[in-house]
């Protein structure tokens, strides 16, 4: 059973040999770890925009371990999106506008945003994974409510 699900920031260093430390970490615990739709079709994008072909996301996939350390976003991923954004944006439960004027740019970015980042969390969440990124940034918006691990000092953890 997975234990961490994987961000795309990882998936494309390990894909690319940019960190060896990653590698070893994920082939030592190919069991224990879990890829969202929502990364692969980060991946498609990506590839789409350097000019590359599709085939090369398919075939990392199956050099990852192909489709059963897949997980989409369902409904249970769909409610936790919810509840995370709520508890995130909307502490007392009770939406309300951002003051515009005393709210900061990045405040009003990541309340706007429908972000991947934002689904992979919520994939991560409903399915109680542990989040492996670089940009713990990115999720930090999201505190307490989920469980976001550095991948460097994942990737050193023995």
């Amino acid at each position: 059973m997975s234990r961490y699900l994987l961000d795309t920031n990882v998936l494309i260093h390990f894909f690319t040999g940019n960190y060896e430390a990653i590698e070893i970490k994920i082939s030592k615990s190919i069991a224990d770890i879990a890829i969202s739709t929502v990364s692969i079709a980060e991946l498609y994008e990506g590839y789409a925009y350097r000019g590359r072909r599709p085939k090369e996301v398919e075939l990392f996939l199956k050099e990852f371990g192909g489709e059963e350390h897949l997980l989409a976003f369902d409904w249970r991923a769909a409610e936790q999106y919810f509840y995370l954004k709520r508890k995130a944006f909307h502490p007392s439960g009770r939406r309300k506008r951002l003051n515009r004027k005393l709210a900061s740019a990045e405040q009003i970015k990541q309340q706007k945003a429908l972000r991947p980042d934002h689904f992979i969390a919520a994939i991560a969440k409903s399915n109680k994974l542990i989040l492996v990124t670089e940009n713990t940034k990115d999720f930090k918006v999201f505190g307490p409510y989920l469980p976001v691990l550095n991948v460097h000092d994942w990737a050193s953890a023995a």
